[in-house]
């Protein structure tokens, strides 16, 4: 039996008390919805919010659905996502989430993302091949909502941000620099494809 009551592994999860859910956390805990927490968040969903990588890989090797969602249809990536905690969507990508996941109002990890001009997020979402022009209940893609207020990502988004040093970066064979910001938007864009 699991030495703390089954609400508090969500306060455990909010502490960083990891020593305490390493050794007591047990597989039938691990999805509990905490009792208190309107939005009926998972562990998973606390620890990928707070940005705390190692709870995070703690409780998907428990068990943890990667996929869970809350009461708005939220899963753990709209959270990590939204504050733009690109070590957890990392962590969530390796193991596999549905990187397209959308809440109740049709808001998928890029919309946060780009909502937020967490333009790392957004390249990274990207990079693993999310779906960009999903669009919300409102018929808003990510580009629509990043473009409204000056933000990097609408030039993730639209293909041409940093595209002429990925040019540069292809002729002069630096590889690390050019597949660091190359995504599915950007791949098939030609130089001459750039009006600045």
């Amino acid at each position: 039996m699991c030495k703390y009551r089954r609400n508090d592994a969500g306060e455990c999860v909010e502490q960083g008390n990891i020593n305490l859910l390493k050794n007591n956390l047990q597989p039938e805990f691990v999805n509990i919805r905490e009792p208190g927490d309107q939005k009926g968040s998972t562990p998973l969903h606390i620890a990928a919010g707070y940005n705390n990588a190692e709870i995070v890989k703690l409780l998907l090797k428990t068990g943890a659905n990667i996929n869970a969602k809350d009461k708005g249809g939220l899963a753990p990536i709209h959270n990590a996502s939204c504050y733009g905690h690109i070590q957890i969507i990392d962590i969530l990508i390796e193991n596999h989430c549905d990187i397209d996941s959308v809440d109740e109002y049709g808001y998928s990890a890029l919309h946060e993302a780009a909502a937020g001009d967490h333009y790392e997020v957004v390249l990274k979402l990207l990079q693993n091949h999310c779906n960009y022009k999903l669009k919300t209940k409102d018929g808003q893609t990510a580009y629509d909502l990043c473009n409204r207020f000056g933000m990097i990502s609408p030039q993730i988004l639209d293909g041409s941000y940093l595209l002429d040093k990925l040019f540069v970066a292809l002729k002069e064979g630096n590889i690390q620099y050019f597949s660091k910001y190359l995504n599915p938007i950007n791949a098939n864009l030609r130089q001459e494809n750039l009006q600045s």
